[in-house]
């Protein structure tokens, strides 16, 4: 038995009303000297529970209060646990390691609002979710205390529709971002959701949002739209919107060319091009388009209640899964506006949340997500998350839901990532939780939810009505009734008609349905060429890393691929895929890349380096070495007067550990009392061989010792906001070690980025964000003198300005 054991127990108190039954659980803690249990009361209140033979149906008339609240489970001792609906509008999340059961918890959570009429849409990066389409076992969920008329109930109730993005294996749902009509009318409103739509294709292109180009082209593609509405301009589609990148209207282009290149304009203008052909372009072509109040079931005049399941398996690649799940989010924002409630209406689920609201990276999905989250209960919107993995999602967002089923955590990190939230939650109760989780049992939750108990509560979450199990593509295809594929059967959907196109135009049957159409022409299912044919998990693995290089482990591989630990692990090993992976191990975690990109985990190099691009005149470096050679006549020396002449220029680049730094800004006590203080950020350079120091001012480079067991007289003469930012003069582009020509001997030679950090804590006060290797372009001359005699002379490549490097 653990030091400290969570056990609730219950206690009907007949000093009580007949409306109120006295519960009072208890938190024992197990006095490890002489092995007793000693009792901590805590009091909660609830509304009469049914006796445990009553709680075969969730359904029964003569229990109203029950049908109203939300059956989650059952405790030790057979007392139901049950929250109320709207307690969700505060939302849910469920957490806990694999095989914890939390999928399970949030399927059962699914299937409570479902029976009260409350719709879901429901992101499945797996296919656990999908298997709610099946119906359970009768007499096993007989056996497990549940009603079979209930079940029955459920699947004739519920109508489940697995949509698939991309493919006809379920119902195919397609994007269109270019249906500029619908936008809303309040221009604050449209500013914003054209600005996030710009965010969603500079991330579907492959930029990263917070790297330069990113930031670039997104602030690009925001005014082009912003233009495209303004100027009631109308796109058909991709190629079109391409079309118009390539020639812009005059005016858009003079302050376009103020943000981009015309270099980069034309290479974004062919990716989005590219996007629009092939299989690529099936996400946005095929199938009915997305409509909130199509996944809601809006559209139908029956009875029944939708779930809709988005499969995103069908999706090859994470930037399509983060753009459709952007997309998504954004359009259920955007409806929620115009439909606000102050019931639950709605839930929006997301299973294995972690991809895509990251703590650090930022997917194109993460600002609306977090703003989703923020605003959703106020318009009725129930979000409900699970995560194997809490430790990988922004903590910000967890904050923002107050009912947390906590399942067993065996790593520290994640247990300390949630440590902080629970304290605010229920702060008596943090060290018992954190004591309980490692041991916790497979459907057994710590239910954490202040609206309804005052304590934690100890529970096994209920059994399912549904099957669960994990369903493959080829399995949906089987499993969707041709009724349902007859209902939203239509041809591809675009704005305006297609261009004839032999692999894509529509069938007969399609543009006139008979009843008993001809089985000859009755050829729904696009002829995709050979080239199109889904990729095996190792093409895909390869295909990701090398256009995203850099070293990963196998659980950042599981995220980024959407795929199980096992199957990544098996990819690996796939004689295609092997032959051209490298792998390390660092400590506790063993790290892949592809063997061309030359990365070396082991000296903290696992992601790309930050390269900055050529600015400063190289004829002006030339002269300056030329100015750097002796003479008879000093510098009046000329031609062959000169003693030491210059050889090269040669190319190369610099490398520095780049540590980004933020810190309170010092500010007048006056200012202090009326507004928070204002924290910077600031980015120090390091010799990555050295450890020197990189300090720049009054355009003169100065590398600075920081050895040694105190600062020297200029180090602490030195103040951290005063130093210029190489930033400044610089654009970066990430770039490969192999792409720098460097070997295997440059990189060993490099300083730990634990070591650099050591140093700049002894330095600087403030909190570390990022350390990240960052390589400076210069021009190295050999001033060659008598008898061969040589010197170096270096010039960087950003502003032209001679400097000296340091060694070791």
């Amino acid at each position: 038995m653990p030091p400290h054991l969570l056990i609730t127990t219950s206690i009907c108190d007949s000093s009580s009303n007949d409306d109120q039954t006295h519960k009072r659980s208890h938190f024992y803690h197990k006095d490890t000297t002489s092995e007793r249990l000693v009792q901590k009361p805590m009091i909660r209140y609830h509304p009469t529970r049914p006796s445990p033979e009553q709680t075969g149906s969730i359904v029964s008339s003569t229990h109203k209060e029950q049908w109203m609240s939300i059956f989650f489970g059952t405790e030790q001792d057979s007392t139901r646990v049950e929250i109320e609906p709207d307690v969700f509008l505060r939302h849910a999340v469920c957490l806990g390691a694999s095989g914890s059961g939390k999928t399970v918890a949030c399927k059962v959570l699914c299937e409570e609002f479902l029976l009260k009429k409350t719709p879901i849409i429901a992101i499945d990066p797996q296919g656990d979710i999908a298997s709610m389409i099946l119906p359970g076992d009768p007499e096993e969920i007989a056996s497990k205390g549940l009603s079979k008329e209930t079940a029955t109930q459920f699947h004739e109730q519920v109508e489940v529709v697995i949509w698939t993005p991309a493919s006809r294996a379920g119902i195919p749902l397609s994007l269109d971002p270019l249906k500029l009509d619908r936008l809303p009318k309040r221009k604050e409103a449209r500013v914003r959701l054209l600005s996030a739509l710009a965010a969603n294709f500079t991330a579907l292109l492959g930029y990263q949002l917070d790297s330069n180009d990113g930031q670039f082209i997104t602030a690009y593609l925001d005014l082009v739209l912003q233009y495209i509405v303004e100027q009631n301009i109308e796109v058909d589609d991709l190629s079109g919107f391409a079309a118009f990148l390539d020639d812009l209207p005059e005016a858009l282009a003079e302050r376009t060319n103020r943000v981009i290149q015309l270099k980069k304009r034309q290479e974004v203008s062919r990716k989005i091009e590219v996007l629009g052909i092939g299989a690529k372009r099936l996400l946005f072509q095929m199938g009915t388009p997305l409509d909130i109040d199509v996944l809601l079931g809006r559209d139908s005049d029956d009875d029944t209640t939708r779930l809709s399941v988005i499969y995103l398996n069908t999706l090859h690649s994470q930037e399509e899964k983060e753009f459709f799940v952007s997309q998504l989010a954004q359009s259920l924002y955007d409806w929620m506006l115009n439909h606000p409630s102050s019931t639950p209406q709605a839930v929006f689920y997301i299973d294995e949340i972690a991809p895509y609201i990251p703590p650090v990276r930022k997917p194109a999905c993460k600002d609306v997500l977090k703003l989703l989250f923020k605003q959703a209960r106020k318009y009725g919107i129930t979000c409900l998350i699970a995560s194997q993995n809490p430790g990988d999602v922004d903590y910000t967002a967890l904050s923002q839901f107050s009912t947390w089923a906590l399942g067993r955590m065996m790593l520290k990190q994640d247990i300390k990532k949630i440590e902080k939230i629970l304290r605010s939650l229920s702060p008596a109760d943090v060290e018992q939780i954190i004591e309980a989780l490692p041991s916790l049992d497979p459907g057994q939750f710590l239910l954490v939810s202040p609206d309804t108990y005052e304590r934690v509560v100890d529970f096994k979450v209920r059994w399912l009505y549904t099957k669960h199990e994990t369903l493959e593509e080829e399995q949906i295809e089987d499993l969707i009734p041709d009724a349902l594929r007859e209902r939203f059967s239509q041809p591809l959907a675009t704005k305006r008609p297609a261009p004839v196109e032999p692999e894509v135009q529509p069938t007969q049957a399609e543009v006139a349905p008979t009843e008993e159409p001809d089985e000859e022409l009755d050829d729904t299912e696009e002829d995709i060429p050979e080239a199109e044919v889904p990729k095996s998990n190792g093409e895909l693995l390869l295909e990701y890393i090398d256009a995203h290089p850099g070293a990963y482990t196998v659980k950042e591989l599981t995220h980024e691929l959407s795929m199980s630990e096992n199957l990544v692990r098996k990819a690996l090993k796939q004689d295609d895929v092997a032959k051209l992976m490298s792998s390390a191990k660092v400590s506790r975690s063993h790290y892949y890349w592809l063997s061309k990109h030359r990365f070396e985990p082991t000296v903290g190099l696992r992601r790309p380096i930050l390269t900055a691009g050529w600015r400063a005149d190289r004829n002006q470096a030339i002269r300056l070495a030329e100015r750097e050679c002796d003479g008879l006549l000093g510098a009046f020396s000329f031609g062959f007067l000169r003693t030491e002449t210059a050889e090269g220029p040669k190319e190369g680049y610099l490398l520095l550990w780049r540590v980004v730094l933020t810190f309170q800004k010092p500010s007048h006590l006056l200012l202090k009392l009326v507004s928070s203080p204002e924290v910077k950020e600031l980015h120090l350079y390091f010799h990555a061989k050295t450890g020197h120091l990189l300090v720049l001012q009054s355009k003169q480079i100065e590398f600075i010792s920081t050895e040694g067991k105190k600062p020297s007289e200029r180090l602490q003469q030195l103040r951290p906001d005063k130093l210029e930012d190489l930033a400044h003069f610089a654009e970066f582009f990430p770039k490969t070690p192999a792409d720098l020509s460097l070997q295997q001997k440059t990189l060993t030679s490099l300083k730990s980025p634990a070591g650099i950090e050591s140093a700049c804590k002894k330095l600087f006060e403030g909190a570390i964000q990022d350390t990240r290797l960052v390589a400076f372009p210069y021009w190295h001359f050999d001033i060659v003198g008598s008898k061969n005699k040589r010197r170096p002379f270096k010039v960087d490549g950003l502003m032209g300005i001679p400097f000296d490097e340091p060694r070791r």
